[in-house]
């Protein structure tokens, strides 16, 4: 009876949903009385009256007695409407919003197997408006036929009445964003459902495979054509030697056998033809169906917000209630659907931030009304989606962090000294109410004090490959920005070796990547770091950074492979010992020990199993960090020989040609041009160049390709080339860069500083 009972309330909270935004659409059309305002539809109101007739039948099979009474009023007072024996006033209005709401909070209640709220002195409200009519409003009236029903989209927060004197006033008119439509659903047990993400990921690695299949079917088809080519040049030479000598027994059984090779060696190079071409068009179909099996299944396992966070308006009124404050809490993009594990996981953060804000973040009365602020203070929860990124940002317009006390705690207990605390710019100080046991509160409540929420938020977010950035200003209110994938299992990730081990990073957490010497490095506090775009920004070699090397500060090579990482507005570079390139899959868990490292986040399964580590960006920082004061920097700087760089232009454009070559002359580079990819590879086999500047679209040959024949021949192999090209496409330059460029400029954004800069960079 239990497992039946629990199936119905899981119905139910479906049901009760659908029922309550139809009333709330029909509050929506009403008006305060204002000239002008719209005449109620019968038809709206015959659908209100509706849902709470069957919202009180629901209720009253999963036996929630005190749902069952108020939609029974609620069903009252919309007959009384239809019939005109019942007024619209503001009071009412307010009310019948202030049940919907409370039926909400029963439902949560009773989900969670929670004590119910007490709903009688609603109900005596209710009541005393079914009691007392009131009296008539101006403005609203009854038409004569029946209205269609209307479907109201909403992008933003629909007006709210002015709040009164209570704690957390209760809205009159509710975010509406459509009717929901009846569809049919099926219950599915997580667990299964995360093992189908995961089959689907796999799927896709082995479809991977069979690209790997693919082209060694199309070498091998290669290797028979050829095969046969010489077997067809043997023929000939044959087939003159017998005409001119005559041919033994023996010689004459050989000339059979090699006709039987022939004739096998033409099927089999048929077969391998057919079979390559199928394999070719099987796996493109499969290549197109995986993909569209794992977007289906992540899509499958999107939910709203409002289903994780719907007890966030119930919490906020009673604690505003408990601290004897005013506030009017505004929620936005609630309907925003992102993954389930996301959102569950965001739910205690959220609530943490959303607690601070009101507990430390505003003010009692007294103390807004000395401050000039309206007596009432005001909390918003907001979500929206940004690329594949949920971005939910909790506001107050209350004192702003306390500087001052956060620099007094940290002093207590130790963080940091007087001197450094003096020197560490506002945002770094901001960071510090996350550390584990951090608390400005002078008294411990049962909301807070303690110093653990704001910790468990840091944890939660970094788990999730996200991160959280303050913004403070002082009197004025606080802002919390968290940021994390919309989905935790399928991820664009930029995949780097670092000593012989391939690990992964977030695309989302590099600015970018580069090629370097070490001689461009400079030495900042006796820290190396090199210069992005005019910023400083240190480096670090990853395998540092990850513990893998503690043998001082080294690079391997003098020729640095260098990735920007970032975190909010801190910058960091990771050397590496090589790029491969982008790659969107599966982050799968890792088994002890490594699942319990904050360094990492989980395993992505590359071809034939082998498997990359992907590492959490913002453990690089934590980890540079620790180890920028651990031991001296022992870079030995090298002396750069001032000689005179040879570069040769490619380019068909006269005009560019000229510019570039005036560009490099002027700042005393010797440089040669060629006018498309031929004259320039003809060039290269005659003459020795330190760097080649070319252009994509050229006759003959583009620069692609010649950029590929570069560094197909051991000579040019190693000579730095820098792509210059109007082809400003994702595709075009993930395509460059994996031919080998060591640097992507676009003509749109050309300029002499961005050009002499790159070159300074990589030659």
């Amino acid at each position: 009876m239990k497992d039946i009972h629990q199936k119905l309330l899981a119905a139910f909270d479906v049901e009760h949903r659908e029922h309550l935004d139809q009333i709330r659409l029909f509050l929506s059309g009403l008006s305060d009385g204002t000239e002008g305002s719209s005449p109620i539809s019968k038809t709206e109101l015959a659908e209100a009256f509706r849902a709470a007739h069957s919202l009180k039948g629901a209720a009253r099979v999963v036996d929630l007695k005190a749902v069952t009474e108020i939609a029974h009023r609620l069903e009252a007072i919309f007959l009384r409407i239809q019939s005109q024996k019942q007024t619209i006033t503001t009071s009412l209005l307010t009310c019948v919003s202030e049940a919907l709401n409370r039926i909400e909070d029963i439902v949560i209640a009773s989900r969670k197997n929670e004590s119910q709220p007490d709903a009688s002195p609603l109900i005596k409200d209710l009541d005393d408006l079914l009691a007392d009519p009131g009296d008539p409003i101006v403005g609203i009236t009854l038409p004569v036929e029946p209205l269609k029903v209307r479907l109201t989209l909403s992008s933003g927060p629909s007006p709210t009445p002015a709040p009164a004197a209570a704690a957390v006033r209760p809205k009159a008119y509710a975010n509406i964003t459509s009717l929901s439509p009846t569809f049919a659903t099926m219950r599915l047990r997580a667990e299964h459902f995360d093992r189908l993400i995961r089959t689907a990921g796999e799927v896709i690695n082995f479809s991977r495979n069979q690209e790997e299949n693919a082209a060694k079917l199309k070498n091998m088809s290669e290797v028979v054509r050829n095969m046969e080519k010489e077997w067809s040049n043997f023929q000939k030479q044959s087939a003159k030697y017998s005409r001119q000598t005559s041919i033994d027994p023996d010689t004459e059984k050989l000339v059979k056998y090699l006709g039987f090779v022939e004739t096998q060696i033409r099927g089999l190079g048929r077969q391998l033809r057919s079979v390559a071409s199928d394999q070719k068009n099987d796996n493109f179909a499969l290549r197109i169906l995986s993909q569209q099996l794992q977007e289906d299944v992540h899509t499958a396992r999107l939910v709203p917000a409002s289903d994780v966070f719907e007890s966030f308006g119930k919490m906020m009124r009673d604690l505003a209630k408990d601290e004897n404050k005013f506030v009017d809490f505004r929620t936005v993009g609630l309907d925003i659907e992102a993954d389930r594990v996301v959102l569950q996981a965001l739910k205690d953060p959220v609530m943490h931030i959303l607690r601070n804000a009101l507990s430390h973040g505003i003010e009692t009365s007294p103390q807004r009304a000395l401050n000039s602020k309206s007596q009432i203070g005001n909390i918003s929860l907001r979500l929206e989606i940004a690329g594949r990124r949920l971005i939910i940002i909790v506001a107050d317009d209350g004192q702003g962090l306390d500087v001052e006390a956060i620099s007094q705690k940290a002093l207590e207990v130790g963080l940091y000294t007087a001197q450094e605390l003096e020197d560490m710019p506002v945002e770094e100080l901001w960071q510090l109410i996350f550390h584990p046991g951090f608390s400005t509160a002078q008294d411990v409540t049962e909301i807070s004090g303690r110093g653990v929420g704001l910790s468990v938020v840091k944890d939660t977010i970094e788990r999730l490959q996200g991160e959280v950035v303050i913004d403070s200003s002082p009197g004025t209110g606080c802002q919390f920005k968290i940021s994390v994938p919309l989905s935790i299992s399928a991820r664009r990730l930029l995949l780097m070796v670092s000593q012989g081990q391939t690990f992964a990073i977030p695309t989302h957490a590099v600015q970018c990547v580069q090629r370097a010497k070490i001689q461009d490095l400079v030495t900042v506090e006796d820290r190396p770091v090199i210069i992005v775009g005019g910023l400083y920004i240190p480096i670090m070699p990853l395998s540092q950074l990850l513990h893998m090397d503690t043998k001082g500060l080294k690079f391997n090579s003098d020729n640095l492979t260098v990735a920007i990482i970032k975190f909010g507005d801190k910058r960091l570079a990771v050397a590496v010992d090589g790029l491969i390139g982008e790659r969107e899959g599966l982050v799968k868990n890792l088994g002890a020990p490594l699942h319990r490292s904050a360094r990492f986040e989980g395993g992505l399964i590359l071809d034939r199993g082998t498997l990359a580590l992907v590492v959490t960006p913002f453990a690089l920082f934590e980890a540079f960090h620790q180890l920028r004061h651990s031991h001296p920097s022992d870079i030995m700087k090298k002396k750069v020989e001032h000689k005179k760089l040879r570069i040769l232009v490619v380019d068909d454009s006269f005009t560019t040609r000229i510019l570039e070559k005036s560009i490099l002359e002027a700042k005393g580079y010797q440089v040669d041009i060629a006018v498309d990819g031929v004259e320039a590879l003809s060039f290269l086999e005659k003459n020795l160049v330190d760097l080649v500047i070319t252009d994509i679209e050229m006759p003959r040959m583009d620069g692609l390709t010649l950029l590929q024949k570069i560094r197909s021949q051991s000579r040019t192999a190693k000579v730095p080339v820098i792509i210059v090209s109007s082809r400003d496409q994702r595709e075009e330059l993930e395509r460059g860069m994996k031919l080998g460029a060591d640097a992507y400029l676009l003509k749109q954004e050309f300029s002499q500083k961005i050009l002499l800069d790159t070159i300074r960079q990589v030659v």
